[in-house]
């Protein structure tokens, strides 16, 4: 698998850490895309699965749909602030 692109996960880490309507049914939905130059579909879930992989992001409990189904870890937050002062 290729990673994602920068600004893919900058753009996935951001949404996770800070978009609080990143829920299960705005998952499904995706109306959250609709803005987004770098992200569609399959490259928000490919680079969810990457940012998993390395250990940036961590999915929580899936029993309610109003909740957020995704976490930055600790190391996810650093990572986040060091991409970003890349830019």
């Amino acid at each position: 698998m290729l990673d994602p692109s920068r600004e893919a996960i900058k753009e996935t880490l951001h949404l996770i850490m800070y978009e609080e309507d990143f829920t299960i049914l705005k998952l499904q939905h995706r109306e959250f895309l609709e803005n987004s130059k770098s992200l569609n579909k399959n490259t928000l879930m490919r680079t969810i699965y990457w940012l998993e992989m390395h250990g940036h992001v961590k999915r929580g409990p899936l029993r309610f749909a109003n909740k957020k189904l995704y976490h930055a870890t600790p190391q996810g937050e650093v990572f986040y602030r060091s991409i970003m002062k890349e830019s």
